[in-house]
């Protein structure tokens, strides 16, 4: 698990989200300086991003993915949140081959938003289910 240390008050589309606290990294195949997860193994992984925002008015919005290489594999949305501050969580359980790449990227934003870092509001787990050979999948 890898969370933000402080809020990011300006994201920006396309920016790769650098969860800079790893606080289980066993295996180290999390990289909490550039925000990539290596598979260190072939296998069927689990991942998991929870993103939260605070209240504000006006129309605004941030959409962000989980990304496997350069390929989307979940989708989050967190949109008009003018009353309340909004958590949300998303999941995706997928094959990653050997040193696949996994990170978590910005793809809109608009208005003025912020995506909330400190006391765990935001962040991300992942977890291998199982090795599997590669093309089991």
């Amino acid at each position: 698990m890898a969370t933000l240390s402080t809020t990011i008050s300006t994201p920006v589309t396309g920016l790769k989200v650098v969860f800079d606290v790893a606080v289980t990294n066993q295996g180290e195949a999390y990289n909490p300086s550039t925000g990539v997860f290596m598979a260190p193994i072939a296998g069927l992984y689990q991942f998991n991003l929870i993103a939260s925002v605070q209240n504000s008015p006006g129309v605004h919005a941030i959409h962000l993915h989980i990304m496997r290489s350069k390929t989307r594999i979940a989708y989050m949305f967190l949109n008009d949140h003018d009353k309340f501050w909004l958590q949300r969580t998303v999941s995706a359980i997928v094959y990653i081959n050997k040193g696949e790449s996994v990170y978590f990227q910005i793809s809109i934003v608009s208005g003025k938003t912020f995506l909330n870092g400190e006391e765990l509001h935001t962040h991300f787990s992942g977890f291998l289910i199982n090795s599997l050979p590669v093309n089991a999948a």
